[in-house]
């Protein structure tokens, strides 16, 4: 439970970060979708290592959880696709910037979230114990779908609309409320599993 206290700390300060970038770095729509979709990248990383460790689900081999190792290389190919064609898309749609040297603190602090959680949550707390590759596999795109759908039909409208900065500011906190909420669900969901097992 506090590992879990921990993960959602983390993570709401990881979102955080957008918002003093946009109020102090002057971060652009663009660049805060681009962060954004940076972090789509950070979480197929991090599922990558989960598929790696894991040990449960219906398809473990007697050599210790083997089988289905071949997915991993298909997940990483297939998510790779998938990232790279939503770069495609937001280029088109976005007018494009420089990338701003600020928005990597951006992305380590993004970086820092997810790794603390797959430490804490996945490692610490024997969810690769509970899940297997085969459900790992599809797992991410959910989540991604939707907390990007949310991000790039409201920075579009903002774009267009010229709001500014408190609409930028709220659209934050709409992902960071997206994000928050799947965190909890994926720990629910888990918790179920082992209280079966």
């Amino acid at each position: 439970m506090k590992s879990i206290r921990s993960s959602v700390v983390l993570l709401m300060l990881a979102n955080a970060v957008p918002i003093f970038g946009v109020v102090w770095f002057d971060w652009s729509v663009y660049g805060l979708v681009m962060l954004y979709w940076a972090e789509n990248v950070i979480i197929g990383v991090i599922n990558i290592a989960r598929m790696m460790v894991s040990r449960g689900g219906r398809h473990r081999s007697a050599s210790g959880g083997l089988a289905d190792i071949g997915l991993i290389p298909f997940f990483a190919i297939h998510y790779g696709g998938f990232c790279y064609f939503h770069h495609t898309f937001i280029q088109r749609l976005f007018e494009r910037e420089p990338w701003s040297d600020s928005l990597w603190i951006g992305v380590a602090a993004l970086v820092a979230s997810h790794a603390w959680s797959f430490g804490m949550n996945f490692i610490g707390d024997g969810e690769y114990r509970r899940i297997g590759r085969r459900e790992l596999m599809h797992r991410p795109y959910g989540r991604v779908l939707i907390m990007q759908f949310t991000v790039i039909v409201g920075a579009f409208l903002m774009q267009r609309f010229n709001e500014g900065i408190l609409v930028l500011v709220a659209l934050v906190f709409i992902k960071t409320a997206i994000d928050w909420k799947a965190h909890l669900i994926e720990r629910q969901i888990l918790a179920r599993k082992a209280a079966l097992s």
